[in-house]
């Protein structure tokens, strides 16, 4: 008989659930299929810069109590549709709140998830002048936690709160963005 003491069990990624919703939830229990179909097709058209379409992502608007919208990226040929990454978004009318709000999450992510690699900074996304801002929370089997603020071109700030259970996703959607340091 092997006993373990003394071994602190954190909190695993699919214990975080945001709006009810997990990495390794099914897209079925939320949508239809014709529905996840057409998510496929608009994803081509919502990452035109991407020439690998593996994964697909689909939003959700439904009964949502802290965010104002879902989106969910899972891989294009799972027949179960299990979901590998959940994004909750929040819109937010000025810089300082959303980093202020980002900055009060990451905290609590890092009280929680204390065995995590953590990194932070900022990108450009993709071939923009928009910037995001993150905090990187990575487990030892490769899935990530992130807290993201986001100011678009357009004027737009929007807060991300993201699980990704697919080292293979996260590859794939930081494909494009790049460091908006000049020593990367």
């Amino acid at each position: 008989i092997i006993v373990l003491v003394g071994c602190e069990q954190q909190p695993l990624i699919d214990d975080y659930k945001i709006e009810g919703i997990s990495t390794g939830d099914t897209l079925l229990d939320l949508f239809s299929i014709e529905k996840i179909e057409e998510g496929k097709i608009n994803s081509k058209r919502g990452y035109p810069e991407k020439t690998d379409h593996s994964f697909f992502h689909i939003f959700y608007e439904k009964n949502l109590k802290k965010y104002d919208y879902l989106s969910f990226h899972a891989l294009t040929d799972d027949e179960k549709y299990k979901i590998k990454g959940i994004f909750g978004h929040r819109n937010f009318k000025d810089k300082k709140s959303c980093l202020k709000e980002q900055n009060k999450i990451k905290e609590e992510f890092s009280n929680l998830y204390k065995n995590t690699e953590k990194t932070s900074g900022e990108k450009y996304y993709g071939d923009t002048t928009s910037t995001f801002t993150y905090n990187y929370f990575d487990f030892p089997l490769g899935e990530r936690i992130s807290v993201q603020c986001y100011f678009f071109e357009s004027g737009d700030i929007r807060l991300s709160i993201a699980l990704v259970s697919s080292v293979e996703l996260i590859k794939w959607l930081e494909d494009g963005n790049r460091s908006t340091s000049s020593d990367s």
